[in-house]
């Protein structure tokens, strides 16, 4: 199995759910563990929760505040409240309560609003997203199905959005990468210990400790710990 078969693909949820759900449920409760969570609840079940900005939340009360953010996107297509309803089949009353969150949404006239409004809920709530800054070791994801004496973690989760995959290999003396083929983008690294071979197709580099590389993935690849006593470690970033 290659890098590129073993990826973890980061699903958001918000997006793909309703596609799957189509629940009379509330969606929205707050909780406390520490800081502000959004959980969906389906038939009672909880499936999952998302946490959230505190800002994103009223100061009282069990409901997200997401009424006052409604009311902008629709005065900014320049409909009324009437005329939202009609487009999302629902009542004036509820558009009105839920504008002043005096009540909440389930996924599925939430999505009604939202097609409506001319977007969805992925868009919707993308600033309600906490942006994650610091990525801690003991959140690092570990790669299966690696060569023996090869240990690969990636670094963060989010890849498919940063549009890099930074990772940390490491290799028992002697050991080396899984070959891959050619694919589209750009490869750097930096190693960290020890002295490693780089193979571009049929080309062989060295570098040790302290050094950096930097190649077009139109080539077929791996690395090499070039010691037969010593283990390397070696920073990998693959870019799109």
């Amino acid at each position: 199995m290659t890098y590129k078969e073993k990826k973890i693909i980061i699903i958001n949820v918000l997006f793909i759910i309703p596609f799957i759900f189509k629940s009379k449920n509330t969606i929205f409760k707050r909780t406390f563990f520490g800081k502000n969570v959004v959980k969906l609840y389906y038939s009672g079940i909880e499936l999952f929760n998302i946490s959230y900005i505190n800002n994103a939340f009223k100061n009282t009360g069990d409901i997200m505040k997401i009424g006052e953010k409604l009311k902008k996107l629709r005065l900014s297509r320049g409909l009324t409240q009437e005329e939202l309803a009609v487009r999302a089949d629902l009542t004036r009353g509820f558009i009105s309560q839920l504008e002043r969150d005096l009540t909440s949404p389930t996924l599925e006239s939430l999505e009604m609003i939202l097609r409506a409004l001319g977007t969805n809920l992925k868009e919707f709530f993308s600033d309600f997203e906490e942006k994650k800054i610091i990525y801690k070791k003991s959140e690092r994801v570990p790669l299966y199905d690696t060569p023996d004496g090869v240990k690969e973690e990636l670094l963060m989760t989010d890849t498919e959005v940063k549009k890099i995959e930074p990772m940390i290999v490491e290799l028992e003396p002697q050991s080396q990468t899984e070959e891959e083929d050619y694919h589209e983008g750009s490869e750097f690294g930096y190693v960290l210990e020890g002295n490693i071979e780089l193979w571009l197709d049929n080309a062989k580099y060295k570098a040790k400790t302290g050094d950096a590389f930097y190649f077009k993935s139109d080539k077929k690849h791996y690395i090499k710990n070039a010691s037969r006593k010593k283990k390397a470690k070696v920073l990998w970033i693959e870019i799109h």
